[in-house]
């Protein structure tokens, strides 16, 4: 889409511009922007660092909560059948405007599939290995904003309280994306939504509960501090206790808001382990920066639980 936008305006006379709608929109107005002022195909500009000079001033208007798009130096695609990124500070929008009310006529489905995105940047940005103090604040605040607000949002989507929550909630993990960057659950996440086409958002729900809970040994402690922020009961627990109501929290939240559970549920058969695994281990970007490591043999049995 980027380049058959970018091959429309070219020769006109454009000095900004607009991104309106959901994360895939205000990706391609970022593309857009970078290939009207350089030329180019879309392809040129995939990986980290390809942009040498700004492009034209972008201005992003989210209408779901989710991508967090509007605050990250990255655009994602779907290219020959993988999720691939345009990674650079230059593809930093030149501003963004958060209405909520522009959310409120969000269906169901996508309030809950995005606001689930925006969960999983706020919790792998707070648990990633590059995360600092200050990426910190953001992402624990953006799980709190966003943990006691998606039910409302989802089932009562007039709620504008909880959408101006969300909004905040989506935009502030978008802020720690740009600097702690996020984690494994992204990583197994891709090939469901490039390969099989599975919305951003439930690929990240589908695989979170059981990367989180290969991730809880890394830092028990910080996990007990997520369960307190999404409103889990952990006073006199024992750390382990505390660290694991995480986990149970986030499944309860998963199954309010009625998202897809299992793999099974999107259509992938069991057939398709080892492509998956596959598609997973090339997201190196993103494990690394995981806060423990996997094997190929522990995406596999990551991937086996999430067929439930």
């Amino acid at each position: 889409m980027p380049d058959g936008i970018a091959a429309r305006y070219r020769n006109e006379q454009i000095g900004c511009v607009v991104g309106l709608g959901g994360g895939s929109c205000l990706d391609t107005a970022k593309a857009v922007g970078i290939m009207l002022a350089h030329g180019g195909t879309l392809r040129e500009y995939l990986g980290p660092d390809k942009i040498y000079r700004p492009g034209l001033p972008v201005v992003l208007v989210p209408t779901t909560s989710g991508t967090g798009s509007e605050a990250t130096p990255n655009a994602l695609f779907i290219v020959d059948g993988e999720k691939q990124a345009v990674l650079s500070r230059h593809i930093m929008p030149t501003a963004a405007i958060i209405d909520p009310e522009l959310t409120l006529t969000a269906p169901a489905p996508v309030t809950a599939a995005s606001g689930l995105d925006a969960l999983v940047h706020a919790v792998e940005t707070y648990t990633s290995l590059g995360a600092t103090a200050v990426t910190e604040m953001y992402s624990l605040r953006a799980v709190e904003l966003i943990a006691g607000s998606i039910r409302s949002a989802v089932w009562r989507g007039s709620d504008l309280a909880a959408r101006t929550d969300m909004a905040l909630g989506s935009y502030l993990a978008g802020v720690a994306i740009a600097n702690a960057g996020t984690g494994a659950v992204h990583a197994l996440a891709y090939p469901l939504g490039g390969k099989y086409r599975v919305a951003h958002g439930v690929a990240n729900a589908l695989m979170f509960p059981y990367v989180t809970e290969w991730n809880i040994p890394s830092d028990m402690r910080k996990f007990a501090t997520l369960a307190r922020a999404i409103g889990e009961p952990i006073d006199g627990l024992s750390l382990h206790d505390a660290a694991f109501k995480f986990l149970s929290g986030i499944e309860a939240i998963i199954e309010d808001v009625g998202v897809p559970r299992s793999l099974d549920d999107v259509g992938i058969p069991r057939s398709e382990l080892g492509a998956l695994v596959e598609g997973a281990a090339k997201q190196t970007r993103l494990l690394k920066n995981n806060p423990r490591v996997l094997s190929k043999d522990d995406m596999a049995t990551i991937y086996t639980k999430a067929w439930r």
